[in-house]
């Protein structure tokens, strides 16, 4: 079974080396795109709350 991108392109050799060269190269963090994460239950702050664990 052959792994798929998100979009659908196959990933080949030759795409992980160019994602590998782009990555070591470094990014431009000013144009990520910037994706959203896990929504606020709240309209404020959570608050924290330190809980221990026994092993």
């Amino acid at each position: 079974m052959t792994k798929k991108t998100v979009k659908g392109q196959p990933v080949t050799d030759e795409l992980i080396e160019r994602l590998a060269r782009e990555a070591e190269a470094g990014y431009d963090v000013r144009t990520l795109k910037r994706r959203g994460g896990r929504k606020p239950l709240g309209s404020s702050a959570a608050r924290v709350i330190p809980v221990r664990l026994d092993p």
